[in-house]
């Protein structure tokens, strides 16, 4: 099956064809962040906020990334769970857009994936307040070296406020880029009985 043409439209799953782009992306283009991915939230007065994330994993359930659970993301979604996320690859124009609801992990899915990661983002990840004002780079560095010396010869503890996030998807957009911008879309939305309904959009 070619996963970049109309057979996209023969998916039963598109996460399990979202898996099978990224898994194209990374082993075919060099790139070191095909798992880059922009996120929207949005406050309580509708106003939307993006950047950008590192995907960690993609489960049959849907998307999964972590962060601080208090930064300005964490917070908007506590409010209003519905996002926005969007995997873009300039070097074969290609794009996936994804509509869904963000849930947390559970702490042992949090603490099971901090202890696999280098003891120096989990330092850095444990003095942050992210999002928070801080009045140099001084300060940042005075604070890392601080825990590190604290916490010498010791495990860094998983803090509380981080943790992963997994987007339940309700609707993926697959995009192609052809010549003279018109491209193919192939849109997959899931209904009210759990099950995708894919079809083609005009571009």
């Amino acid at each position: 099956m070619n996963i970049f043409s109309e057979d996209i439209l023969e998916y039963k799953n598109p996460i399990e064809l979202a898996q099978e782009w990224l898994k194209w992306q990374q082993e075919n283009c060099g790139m070191n962040y095909a798992n880059s991915m922009s996120i929207s939230t949005c406050d309580s007065l509708g106003r939307p906020s993006s950047r950008i994330v590192l995907l960690k994993e993609i489960t049959p359930e849907g998307f999964v990334f972590f962060s601080n659970y208090n930064s300005r993301k964490g917070q908007e979604l506590a409010k209003n769970p519905y996002i926005a996320a969007n995997f873009y690859w300039d070097a074969n124009f290609k794009q996936i857009k994804i509509h869904g609801i963000a849930q947390k992990t559970t702490r042992q899915e949090n603490v099971d994936y901090w202890i696999t990661r280098p003891r120096e983002s989990q330092i850095s990840q444990f003095v942050s307040q992210q999002s928070q004002p801080v009045d140099s780079r001084a300060t940042l560095e005075k604070l890392y070296k601080d825990a590190e010396k604290k916490l010498e010869n010791k495990n860094v503890p998983c803090p509380e406020h981080w943790g992963g996030y997994l987007i339940k998807p309700y609707e993926i957009e697959f995009w192609i880029g052809r010549e003279y911008r018109f491209h193919d879309r192939y849109l997959f939305s899931r209904n009210e009985a759990e099950n995708w309904l894919g079809q083609r959009l005009f571009p």
